[in-house]
């Protein structure tokens, strides 16, 4: 090997060997504490990312974590709770099942509606044998005894199945439970707690004697009723999911009997309205004709369900049944010197079997001698 040879590689292993003594002198003197250089490894627990990938350091702001919602979980409500129960009030020896026959179901008034179900009559037919007397539930309880004249209010009645619960009733002579006069408190009544089916405002009931006649009437400040009912689980419910709705403003029902002539009946109402799932079936500002009737549905093509009559006006005979024709069926007497009126009456039939009277007045009249008119 030629000597220039040997004495180039000398010169090589010399200047790297003073090259890495100079390095490692550098990195004991402390250069990248001074901040030259950046650090060899990164720092303890790796570099911090933020959602979209940056490294988190000076320059940059971390984000925040969005907190999370919780998922709201509506409570399961039933389908059709039963009503609220009123204050139960003595019954009638001649209590019945309200829905045991159409006829008595809507106070002689449902046949309105239901006439297409009645089979078509032969001709040159017998007429029908007379029905049994209709109960006198509707009218109220009547006093087992010789009294001329009687009366008897209330503000709200709900019949169903073996239910039948009147409130704020007043009766004339008194009963145990029902005196002359009842004034309602000065709040509101709720009928029902956490399941409603509305509210009375400002309600009193009274019945007395002058004059030789007897006299019966109900007030109503204010009346909003939704079925099955209009609150469930103490929050309102979606009038669209109501099959009726009333709202009545200022109603007052009053009747009066007297023994020489016919019985008179008056409803005055500011105003109010009547709503099926939503949908406005009527709506008025003043009193309405005596027996004023909404079929549910209003379609005749499709079967009935329900009925609301507003300023119901029935006869009846001395013991409080509703008078009947030849062929049984409820038809009117004008000359009558009993009967009873109610602000509205509502029936139905779905979800579930409810008869409701609202602002009821009735009175009967024996004349002086204690005889049937």
């Amino acid at each position: 090997m030629p000597l220039s040879t040997r004495t180039s590689r000398r010169r090589k292993a010399v200047a790297a060997t003073f090259a890495l003594t100079l390095s490692l002198s550098c990195l004991a003197s402390g250069a990248y504490a001074d901040g030259l250089q950046p650090p060899p490894f990164p720092p303890p627990g790796g570099i911090e990312l933020d959602p979209e990938g940056r490294p988190i350091g000076e320059g940059t702001e971390p984000v925040p974590e969005e907190p999370e919602v919780p998922e709201v979980v509506e409570p399961e409500l039933p389908t059709a709770p039963e009503l609220p129960r009123l204050p139960d009030y003595p019954k009638s020896t001649d209590s019945y099942n309200p829905f045991s026959g159409v006829a008595d179901i809507v106070h002689g008034a449902l046949d309105l509606g239901f006439g297409f179900f009645k089979p078509p009559a032969p001709r040159n037919a017998p007429p029908p044998p007379p029905l049994r007397p209709l109960p006198n539930t509707n009218w109220g309880p009547v006093a087992d005894d010789d009294t001329p004249a009687q009366a008897d209010a209330w503000a709200l009645r709900v019949r169903g199945g073996n239910r039948d619960a009147r409130l704020a009733e007043a009766h004339l002579p008194p009963l145990p439970d029902a005196p002359a006069a009842v004034t309602g408190a000065g709040k509101p009544v709720e009928l029902g707690k956490a399941y409603s089916f509305g509210s009375l405002h400002r309600l009193s009931s009274r019945t007395w004697m002058k004059d030789g006649s007897v006299h019966a009437e109900a007030k109503l400040g204010r009346v909003e009723l939704g079925l099955p009912y209009l609150k469930a689980a103490g929050k309102p419910v979606d009038t669209k999911r109501l099959p009726v709705e009333l709202e009545l403003r200022d109603a007052v029902t009053t009747a009066v009997g007297h023994a020489d002539r016919a019985a008179e009946f008056r409803t005055e109402v500011k105003g109010g309205g009547v709503k099926s799932f939503g949908r406005e079936l009527l709506a008025f500002d003043g009193p309405l004709k005596p027996n004023t009737s909404l079929r549910i549905p209003a379609d005749k093509k499709l079967p009935p369900w329900g009925l609301v009559t507003l300023n119901e006006q029935i006869s009846t005979d001395a013991q409080g049944h509703p008078t009947a024709g030849k062929d049984g069926r409820y038809a009117p007497e004008p000359a009558s010197t009993s009967g009873y009126a109610n602000t509205a009456h509502l029936t139905l039939l779905f979800p579930e079997a409810v008869d409701m009277t609202v602002g009821h007045a009735a009175v009967l009249h024996r004349g002086p001698g204690g005889d049937a008119q």
